[in-house]
């Protein structure tokens, strides 16, 4: 289901994106092509999922075991990849006169709060991960599962505001 806006010459559908309404809508395999931008002949001899192997930056057999065939565990230098890629889109936008806007995990108080969190998460994560301790079952008993933390080594916002309350001058 589609809804179309005259006015603003746009459509919306039902999952809620919002297309201008000259904006190609069709599949991958059926779909035409509008335009072409670079070399797209060219056949490169590493895939990207070979290069980020390659690279220590995905861990993709902890992730396919977790999420499904196509899941993947950023790592190491994917990671900070990952990090860079989301500073240069802030930055970028940012020099366009776009506002960063993040909300905090709390207001400003007069009192201390936890910048870290430890929690109990019982054996729900290791049974999907097959995680378990114990004798094995070829030594006649069943192995059990582990009890698992989530934990957060550093809750980045909340750390924001510890650093500018603690050394704000008389200005701010």
């Amino acid at each position: 289901m589609c809804f179309q806006d005259a006015a603003n010459n746009t459509r919306s559908s039902a999952h809620g994106a919002v297309e201008h309404v000259e904006a190609v809508v069709s599949t991958q395999s059926t779909g035409k092509i509008e335009r072409t931008i670079g070399d797209v002949e060219t056949k490169r001899k590493y895939s990207h999922v070979d290069l980020i192997h390659m690279i220590g930056g995905a861990d993709l057999e902890r992730g396919s075991n977790v999420a499904g065939s196509r899941g993947y565990f950023l790592t190491g230098p994917g990671v900070h990849l990952n990090q860079a890629l989301i500073q240069y889109a802030t930055q970028m936008l940012a020099s366009k006169d776009f506002e960063a806007l993040q909300t905090p995990f709390f207001p400003g108080s007069n009192a201390f709060r936890e910048l870290v969190s430890c929690s109990n998460c019982t054996d729900y994560q290791s049974r999907r991960l097959k995680v378990r301790y114990g004798q094995t079952k070829k030594m006649g008993e069943s192995a059990q599962f582990v009890h698992m933390l989530n934990g957060t080594m550093c809750a980045t916002t909340r750390v924001i505001c510890c650093i500018l309350e603690t050394h704000q001058t008389e200005d701010g």
